[in-house]
């Protein structure tokens, strides 16, 4: 024979387990819920961060190739400058070697024509008594 108050106790104490044991469940199935929205926020997070990286990436490689064909221009226009260099020297020297030869072209009229002038003067100085 069972005590119905003793099987009325037992009742309650089971209710009360379950229903402890129901809002652990509810505790648990809500911290369930930050933890799947939290991974999800991460994983949005780290799919951003992956875009902006491959376009980081992107702009990246995009300025390596301009400050590459910049190098290359800039060689390209180093050439270019030491051949208008190489070709004003040897203007400069050529217009040195003419005005040299011009000069001493020059110097040899003037001694020539001094030479003249003073075979002439002698001529003058001969007929003129003294």
């Amino acid at each position: 024979t069972r005590n119905p108050y003793n099987q009325s106790a037992q009742v309650a104490s089971l209710e009360r387990e379950i229903r402890k044991k129901s809002n652990e469940l509810n505790i648990l199935g809500e911290k369930l819920k930050k933890t799947v929205q939290n991974a999800s926020d991460l994983e949005s997070k780290l799919d951003k961060a992956a875009r902006e990286k491959k376009a980081m990436t992107i702009e990246v490689n995009k300025y390596k190739t301009d400050m590459q064909s910049l190098e290359a221009n800039v060689e390209r226009l180093q050439d270019e400058l030491r051949k208008i260099e190489a070709k004003h020297r040897q203007e400069m020297n050529a217009m040195e070697n003419n005005l040299r030869n011009e000069t001493v072209a020059k110097d040899g009229k003037i001694q020539s024509l001094k030479c003249s002038l003073q075979m002439r003067s002698d001529d003058v100085d001969a007929l003129v008594p003294e």
